[in-house]
C-alpha cells in the first residue's frame, strides 16, 4: 500500500528446502592393474552413512548388498566394485565403480624333467623358448608339460 494509490496484488514465491545429498563413497582400491588377489575397503565422509555395494566381472552392477567390512578383490581377468551410499536426512549418493584387472602372472612346475605351466588369465595363449630369450607369438606355443634336461 502508498498514499493515494490502491492496493497492490499479492505476489508470493514457494521455496523448497533443498535436501543434500550424502557423499560419494570412496573405494580405497584405485582402478588398475594388480597382482591379484587384493583387498580394498569403501567409506563415505557422510555420518551414519550406510553403503550398498557390488560387483561383476563386466560392465557395471547396482549397489544392493550392505557393506560390513573389506572386500576380496580376485578376478579371473577384470572386476568392477560399484558402491552407494545414504545417510538418514540426504538423498542417495551417486554410484562410484572402480575397474581392476589381474596381471597376468605364468606359474611354472617342475617334476620329473617335465616344466608345467599355468595362468590365471581366462582364454591366455602361453608362448616359451628353451635358449633364454625373451618368448614372442612366434615362439613355441605351450599346449602341455614340456620335456626338459637339467639345467634347462
Amino acid at each position: 500500500t502508498a498514499s493515494g494509490y490502491t492496493v497492490s496484488a499479492t505476489a508470493c514465491n514457494y521455496y523448497t528446502k533443498a535436501t543434500a545429498q550424502t557423499a560419494t563413497p570412496v573405494i580405497s582400491l584405485a582402478t588398475g592393474t594388480y597382482q591379484m588377489p587384493e583387498n580394498t575397503t569403501i567409506s563415505d565422509s557422510t555420518s551414519g552413512a550406510a553403503i550398498k555395494w557390488c560387483y561383476t566381472g563386466v560392465g557395471t552392477c547396482t549397489p544392493s548388498t550392505s557393506y560390513t567390512g573389506s572386500i576380496y578383490v580376485d578376478p579371473a581377468s577384470t572386476e568392477t566394485i560399484c558402491a552407494n551410499a545414504t545417510a538418514s536426512g540426504y538423498t542417495q549418493s551417486s554410484n562410484v565403480c572402480n575397474y581392476y584387472t589381474a596381471e597376468s602372472t605364468i606359474s611354472f612346475s617342475y617334476s620329473s624333467g617335465q616344466v608345467t605351466m599355468s595362468t590365471t588369465r581366462q582364454n591366455a595363449t602361453i608362448f616359451y623358448t628353451l635358449d633364454g630369450s625373451t618368448a614372442t607369438e612366434g615362439s613355441i606355443e605351450y599346449t602341455g608339460p614340456v620335456s626338459v634336461s637339467a639345467g634347462a
